[in-house]
């Protein structure tokens, strides 16, 4: 199966020696450095540490990433991604290994655009076996998108020897299943023009619909009044076309304070549907302060947990707070600094509970 990562490296290497690179292009990068500091008292020694690096560079059209973690143990995980962009044609290929150097995943991506349509595929090699005896697999998503009249777009991907096909629409990785066949077929057709808001996706497996879901919403603003209104329903459907759940959206903008409530509905037998969770969010700003409050309620309307978020910037540092409460009270609290001075983000962060610290981190990051 190693073909697969020779031959997407040399497709890489390729790229890059015909893209362009005559006129002396500029060269930027990044290095970052990161740790991390968990104690853990059922551990020997009673903590954990992790320490990643991150390098990126960038000339002309083609990108090289490098992300490495280490703990107590050594090394335990290494991504190297390159990306080359040729204006219609776009090359990605992203290699992962894990402790202990161990090959497991190559996820090599090549996208076209021709006019207004975008043609994709991702060929993905995968050890399904990790961490046990190694086992690879091989997919592939055929991935097609493209604008049609009066704001609307459609999504097509199809997913051989892969699931989840819906990770990919907010970009997450799809998993890799036993066998190079058909598994899932994903639509998704959606609307945007004049203030309406509109979606249908429907998901297809060897057996026919697994599952869809309608989307419609409507949004009004008026940025000289400072306000904005928003409602947003979507419905879930099994392969039977019974709804499996529904969900509310309504939001707010008054005076550059935002509003936003979203209802889960979900199946609770005997109940077709009943309320399952509720989530208010509130943001805003005060002085020189962004502040945004999460509350989130469950079944039957019971108060489960609020986050409150607070946010201040006096360049050329930044500091965060995170408090977090459930039904017992105060929960947890993170603070975080951060300073920036030509190129150079240094920060730090502290997390703890009423037992006392549960993580510290240490980082920087050098732009150039």
């Amino acid at each position: 199966m190693k073909w697969m990562v020779i031959a997407s490296t040399l497709l890489i290497l390729f790229a890059f020696s015909g893209g362009g690179m005559a006129d002396e292009p500029p060269f930027t990068g990044s290095i970052g450095l990161e740790t991390t500091f968990r104690p853990d008292p059922a551990l020997v020694p009673p903590h954990t540490v992790e320490i990643e690096l991150d390098l990126e560079f960038s000339i002309a059209d083609f990108t090289w990433e490098s992300s490495t973690l280490f703990d107590l143990k050594g090394f335990k995980r290494q991504i190297f991604t390159t990306t080359v962009d040729l204006g219609l044609a776009a090359i990605s290929n992203e290699i992962t290994f894990k402790r202990p150097s161990r090959f497991t995943k190559n996820h090599l991506a090549v996208d076209v655009s021709i006019i207004g349509i975008d043609f994709g595929i991702d060929l993905i090699l995968a050890d399904i076996g990790f961490p046990q005896t190694p086992h690879f697999s091989i997919g592939m998503v055929i991935d097609i998108r493209g604008e049609l009249p009066v704001g609307s777009n459609i999504i097509s991907l199809t997913g051989f020897g892969v699931r989840d096909l819906e990770r990919m629409l907010d970009d997450r990785p799809v998993a890799v299943v036993e066998g190079f066949a058909f598994e899932e077929q994903l639509t998704k057709i959606s609307l945007d023009h004049l203030g309406i808001r509109a979606a249908a996706l429907t998901i297809f497996t060897p057996l026919g619909l697994d599952r869809a879901s309608l989307q419609f919403g409507y949004r009004y603003a008026d940025p000289l009044a400072e306000l904005a209104l928003s409602f947003m329903m979507k419905t879930d459907f099994g392969s039977d076309l019974r709804i499996t759940g529904m969900e509310f959206e309504v939001g707010a903008t008054i005076a550059r304070i935002d509003f936003k409530s979203h209802t889960e509905f979900a199946p609770k037998p005997p109940l077709p549907l009943a309320f399952d969770r509720q989530r208010f969010t509130i943001s805003g700003s005060i002085a020189a302060l962004d502040i945004t409050s999460k509350t989130i309620f469950v079944a039957p309307f019971a108060f489960y947990s609020q986050q409150i978020t607070i946010v201040t910037e006096i360049e050329p540092i930044k500091f965060t707070t995170q408090t977090t409460f459930d039904m017992t009270g105060f929960a947890a609290m993170e603070i975080e600094v951060g300073l920036t001075i030509s190129g150079v983000h240094l920060y730090t962060s502290a997390a703890f509970t009423m037992r006392g610290i549960t993580k510290v981190v240490v980082g920087f990051q050098l732009t150039f």
